[in-house]
């Protein structure tokens, strides 16, 4: 998963991230083979931004389950849209906050940082 790479190379402790997903709250249900045109259309249109493979695969997620939400700390993610014009619903560190509160979620998880190596 992108959330669990971006979160080790910022410094911060994933192991939230495998909690949300041994208690469901985080699901993957999408067979590339079956959907590799979608992807390659959506990078196609935000070329420009740009959007990678896992971003586009997030995203054609999205269109596949309207109920779901993108767990994500990219801001990219408040261009994308599902379906061309709707807005993708996502969980990620509110811009308010110290970067431990996750934005729009009703799941008490935070985000830990690391201590640092040697401590």
């Amino acid at each position: 998963m992108e959330a669990a790479f971006v979160l080790a190379r910022d410094g911060f402790d994933a192991d939230e991230l495998f909690a949300l997903a041994e208690a469901g709250v985080i699901r993957v249900g999408l067979r590339f083979e079956d959907e590799r045109v979608s992807p390659r259309e959506l990078m196609a249109r935000y070329r420009d931004v740009p959007m990678s493979l896992v971003d586009a695969t997030l995203v054609r997620l999205a269109e596949l389950n309207d109920e779901s939400r993108v767990f994500t700390l990219d801001a990219d993610f408040r261009i994308y849209r599902r379906h061309r014009n709707k807005i993708i619903p996502v969980l990620m560190p509110d811009d308010q906050a110290s970067g431990s509160h996750l934005a729009e979620s009703p799941v008490p998880y935070g985000v830990r940082r690391r201590p640092a190596k040697g401590s």
